[in-house]
């Protein structure tokens, strides 16, 4: 396993928010929902700043998974077509374009 998010699995991210933040997020974003159920609004409030401290390690996590994806393309590509290279090519470009494609 990776080291992906290690520094954010130590602690509980409701530690930081007392029960009047929480209460003050439930009144400001009452609206139309059915009474008794918070809104998905107030779910979003509280949940977006810890999703966004996230965000540049999980862009970091997919250019790794992806270059990995890529390198072991290459070594199979190379392996399994090793007697028609004009093949391996082809097929490696394929693989290399859906990679990308995926990552962006």
């Amino acid at each position: 396993m990776n080291d992906f998010l290690c520094d954010y699995m130590d602690s509980c991210i409701t530690a930081d928010m007392s029960d009047e933040d929480i209460d003050r997020a439930i009144r400001m974003h009452e609206g139309d929902s059915l009474p008794g159920f918070p809104s998905p609004d107030t779910f979003e409030f509280l949940a977006l700043p810890h999703l966004q401290k996230i965000a540049i390690p999980s862009v970091e996590c997919v250019h790794n998974v992806a270059s990995s994806l890529d390198l072991l393309a290459q070594r199979i590509a190379h392996a399994v077509f090793r007697r028609f290279p004009k093949m391996a090519e082809s097929a490696l470009a394929m693989t290399q374009n859906i990679i990308q494609q995926e990552k962006d």
